[in-house]
Order: structure tokens, then C-alpha cells, then sequence
């Protein structure tokens, strides 16, 4: 058999579908044609080669998904980390510079009481806390003092509580007008608006000072817990 017949019968010998008379007869010219053979390993690799995977392809699509969620997980890891560091800062600078706390009245100080002989005196001695809460009521007033961290452990205020409280302005009155050159009468001169409350003038007429213990809030809008505070008020000054 030559060279040619059995070249036609290799693909149909490789895949097995070829009768039994032409598998002996291929099998037979492949012991002595290495042409032949040839061919057929030739059949066998390009079979191989056409159905083996492509898994290239595969691997590096799956890379750049896997590099996309770790980009995303990294963006969404930065994001979280620096809201949550803006809320560790203003929640620590809040605490530190304006949460205030009422100071116990065992820890009420008076940088100097001497020369102390009015409440306005008293006052000006009184130094170093960050607010505080005043109240006349019957020739008495009333304090409740408060501290933020910053001022109690780190800076101690240096001005003393008389400067929290701002003298009044003078009261502004109404100019008459000018009467003109008739013999028409000039309109009334209006009364001049009352004058507010001079706070310092009040406090200057204290004849004690008393600390209480409160929220300022409280105190100043809840009657009940001012009368309250008012029970356990500790005597700081008296005239």
C-alpha cells in the first residue's frame, strides 16, 4: 500500500472509525514508513493543540478583577479610616476645649480673699474657671461654676469672673425735634425708654454670695430645680 492511500486513512485510523481490514493494513505500512508516521503524530499534536484550554485568558481576566476589589476595598478601607479619625479629632477637641463640667463646691478657690468687702470684690478675686452661672434673689448671689479639661488640667483661666459680666449701654434718648419758625406749638418731647437692669449695680448690693451645684440650663429656665439648688446652697462670702 503506498504512501498516498494510507495518508487518507490516517484521520479516520487516529479517530478510530476506520474497519478492522484498514487499521491492519495502516498499521502494518507504519512499521516500515516513518513518513507516515510522522504524519500522524503530526494528526495527534494538532488535535492536542486545538482542544487544549486557553487558560490565559481566564487567569488574567481574573486577575484585574481581583486587582478592582482590592483597589475598591482599599479606597472604602482609606475613606472609613479618615471619616472616623475627623470624628475621633472633633470629638476630642470638643471634650477637651468646650464640654464643660459644674466644679464641686470642695473645690472652689479664691485666688486672694483678702480686702474682700464687697461682692464685687469677691468677683474680681474668683479666677480661673471657664464660665458660670449667677443669680441674685433677695440680696443674695447665687454661683455655679464650670470647667472644660483644657482649663481645669492644662491652662487655667487667668480673668476673673466679674469680666464675664458686661456693664450695660447708656440708654440712647429721642432728640425733640426743632420747632419751626411759626407760631404752631412744638409736638410733646416723648419720654425717654426705660433704663435695663444694671447687673453690676445689682451684684454690688449683695450682701452674700452662695454656690449651687446645677446644670446652667436648668437652673435658669426650671424654677423648681433653682429653688432646689437654692436648699443646698453653701455660703461662700458674706458681708
Amino acid at each position: 500500500m503506498n504512501c498516498s492511500i494510507v495518508g487518507d486513512l490516517l484521520p479516520l485510523y487516529h479517530d478510530e472509525v476506520a474497519s478492522v481490514e484498514s487499521r491492519e493494513l495502516v498499521e502494518e505500512h507504519l512499521k516500515t514508513c516513518a513518513e507516515c508516521q510522522q504524519v500522524l503524530n503530526d494528526i495527534h499534536e494538532n488535535l492536542k493543540t486545538e482542544i487544549a484550554p486557553n487558560t490565559e485568558e481566564p487567569l488574567a481576566s481574573g486577575l484585574k478583577v481581583l486587582k478592582k476589589r482590592m483597589r475598591r476595598k482599599t479606597v472604602a478601607t482609606i475613606a472609613v479610616s479618615i471619616v472616623c479619625a475627623a470624628a475621633f479629632v472633633s470629638a476630642l477637641i470638643y471634650g477637651v476645649f468646650f464640654f464643660e463640667r459644674p466644679v464641686p463646691v470642695s473645690q472652689v478657690t479664691i485666688a486672694s480673699t483678702q480686702q474682700v468687702d464687697s461682692a464685687l470684690d469677691f468677683l474680681t478675686n474668683a479666677r480661673g474657671y471657664s464660665s458660670f452661672y449667677a443669680s441674685m434673689r433677695d440680696g443674695a448671689l447665687y454661683l455655679c461654676y464650670y470647667d472644660t479639661f483644657w482649663t481645669r488640667y492644662i491652662s487655667p483661666a487667668n480673668r476673673s469672673l466679674l469680666q464675664f459680666i458686661g456693664a450695660p449701654a447708656a440708654p440712647s434718648f429721642v432728640a425733640a425735634p426743632i420747632a419751626p419758625t411759626t407760631n404752631l406749638p412744638s409736638p410733646p418731647t416723648p419720654p425717654p425708654p426705660a433704663e435695663a437692669p444694671n447687673a453690676l449695680l445689682e451684684i454690688s448690693q449683695a450682701t452674700r454670695v452662695y454656690y449651687i451645684e446645677g446644670s446652667p440650663s436648668q437652673l435658669a429656665r426650671n424654677e423648681a430645680a433653682f429653688e432646689r439648688a437654692i436648699e443646698n446652697a453653701v455660703l461662700l462670702w458674706e458681708k
